[in-house]
């Protein structure tokens, strides 16, 4: 009877709602089971990638797992979250992982105990590499995190993309030499010729973090005396300031679209320590490199920088630079042709 039917229907409703809801798959509780020996200038990302691989997981799998996002810097808090699951050393991995300011309104970054821009690694946390020493070593190395590093110090170029199927390389591969194709990374190209100052300045990148003992020589390619004075941070800003442009008269937009492969941003490091080494202390020399440098670049060092002797090396530029400028005054205004100063 329809009573009858309206009565079962409220049963089968009341009986739907007192169902206990269905659990969803619940997480681990304890830290994966298989760790790996990190090397001593081992990212601290590839240490935690090769400890996911090694336990059957992935990257994104670890990151729903954990809640903490791999590919942007992280706090203090997440590190010891990924280094309670992968059993490994909290000081050893944040040591070797950028790290965000604990003060939220702070831009400032920080990796091997030095202060650097967030820019300073590249967009998405990259997973740049040279592949003969990922094959040799079987790690990548905590240099290669940084964007002003564009070379290995021993082979040729970083990789940053799969020669085999085009995609950028991440971290979410099934293996450290293995694409997320499932190929070896191997260029399908001849090697590239070693350049004695990009390699040189890699070399001395490691020496400033503490992951190599020798700052590089002169027989390794010239990195010029003046830098050791700076931070690493103002270091890699004056050498692309002094590097950026190809030309005088170089377009600045064309010259940083240029500079964004690992080729194009090693080009700029060898025309700044070039142009450096031109100088060799003698600021007058400065006058010939006038229409070369990138003066907005100086400018940001001089108003923001991680240390006063990068901000006093910028300002210090900056009057010689105003200095050679008024020399060539003319009669058609107080510029002479080439970059406008832009804080007078």
């Amino acid at each position: 009877s329809p009573a009858a039917t309206c009565a079962w229907r409220s049963s089968a409703c009341a009986v739907s709602i007192r169902r206990p809801p269905i659990l969803m798959s619940i997480e681990p509780v304890a830290p994966l089971p298989v760790r790996v020996i990190a090397a001593d200038d081992e990212s601290g990302i590839s240490s935690l990638a090769r400890t996911f691989w090694k336990n059957g997981t992935t990257k994104r799998r670890a990151e729903a797992w954990l809640h903490v996002p791999l590919d942007q810097p992280w706090r203090s808090a997440e590190v010891r979250t990924l280094a309670w699951a992968t059993q490994s050393s909290y000081e050893w991995l944040s040591h070797r992982s950028f790290l965000h300011s604990e003060v939220r309104t702070d831009s400032w970054c920080r990796f091997a105990g030095h202060a650097f821009r967030s820019t300073a690694s590249p967009p998405g946390r990259s997973a740049r590499l040279c592949w003969q020493c990922v094959r040799e070593r079987g790690y990548c190395k905590a240099s290669w995190l940084l964007r002003t590093v564009s070379r290995c110090a021993d082979h040729g170029l970083l990789m940053e993309a799969c020669p085999r199927c085009g995609r950028r390389i991440t971290w979410d591969r099934p293996a450290i030499d293995v694409c997320v194709c499932g190929r070896y990374f191997m260029p399908d190209r001849g090697e590239d010729v070693l350049s004695a100052q990009p390699s040189a300045w890699t070399r001395w990148i490691e020496w400033r973090l503490g992951f190599a003992q020798i700052r590089p020589g002169a027989s390794d390619g010239f990195v010029p005396p003046v830098l050791d004075a700076l931070s690493i941070d103002g270091a890699s800003r004056l050498v692309e300031a002094f590097g950026l442009l190809r030309t005088a008269g170089d377009s600045s937009r064309g010259a940083t679209v240029a500079a964004r492969t690992a080729e194009g941003f090693a080009n700029v490091i060898e025309r700044g320590l070039r142009r450096l080494a031109a100088i060799d202390g003698e600021l007058d020399a400065m006058r010939a490199l006038a229409d070369e440098l990138h003066v907005p670049a100086l400018e940001r060092l001089r108003s923001i920088a991680v240390s006063e002797a990068d901000s006093a090396c910028a300002a210090l530029l900056l009057r010689q630079l105003q200095n050679t400028r008024d020399a060539q005054v003319d009669l058609r205004g107080r510029y002479g042709r080439g970059q406008r100063m832009l804080f007078e």
